[in-house]
């Protein structure tokens, strides 16, 4: 199976696969709806999407975090 890392800020955030995907702990732990989490869920659907064709690849974490940016967030708030 085809798995892809996520990193944001330099530290591994999540693990994606085709049909899943895993949080590490540090983000498994924070409430529903927290802005982090949120972001990484977001990361780990472009991940899913680059997997399975639905989006041109290759993954890049920089790309997965455009995707998931909503628009005009600040970059602090990630």
């Amino acid at each position: 199976m085809d798995t892809i890392t996520l990193t944001h800020q330099d530290r591994p955030v999540a693990l994606a696969a085709p049909t899943r995907f895993w949080l590490a702990a540090h983000i498994e732990t924070l409430p529903a709806g927290h802005p982090r989490k949120t972001h990484v869920c977001f990361m780990a659907i472009y991940a899913r999407d680059v997997l399975t064709g639905a989006t041109p690849g290759p993954y890049t974490d920089v790309d997965a975090e455009r995707f998931a940016r909503p628009p005009n967030a600040s970059c602090r708030a990630f």
